[in-house]
């Protein structure tokens, strides 16, 4: 084999290792909106149309103060952004999705005790995580 044909050999395969990595790197919106359909809208208006379910509506999450919306908030919920206010930044969804309880202690979201037989447990995997958040970004 050729210099130039080893050459051209290595260069494809560098690309296809880049191509590959950032594959793996970027966020899958598709995967993000089946999860935010299986595991945030079945208690979460996912829409453009705002309302409010069990839990309220997700349409423009992203960047939003936690609490601001005119919903009946758990007290816990309540506490926590009246001593920490936050946004709903990538930080805060991120270790929201990974453990509500992390950061809104007792939520109401994963209550085992409600009539509802599905309460949120959490989202481990990361990529999911990100390809949710990446997702959930997109709700404007």
């Amino acid at each position: 084999m050729s210099n130039a044909a080893k050459l051209a050999m290595a260069a494809i395969f560098v690309f296809l290792l880049a191509v590959g990595f950032w594959r793996i790197l970027s966020p899958d919106l598709e995967t993000g909106k089946r999860l935010a359909a299986n595991n945030c809208g079945t208690c979460h208006d996912l829409t453009a149309q705002k309302h409010h379910e069990k839990g309220p509506y997700m349409w423009e999450v992203f960047q939003r103060p936690a609490g601001s919306l005119t919903f009946p908030y758990s007290e816990a919920f309540l506490q926590r952004v009246k001593e920490q206010p936050f946004v709903w930044d990538e930080a805060h969804l991120d270790a929201y999705i990974l453990n509500p309880e992390s950061v809104i202690p007792h939520t109401r979201m994963v209550e085992k005790k409600s009539k509802h037989p599905v309460s949120f447990q959490e989202i481990s995997d990361k990529s999911h995580r990100r390809d949710l958040i990446a997702y959930l970004k997109t709700l404007r």
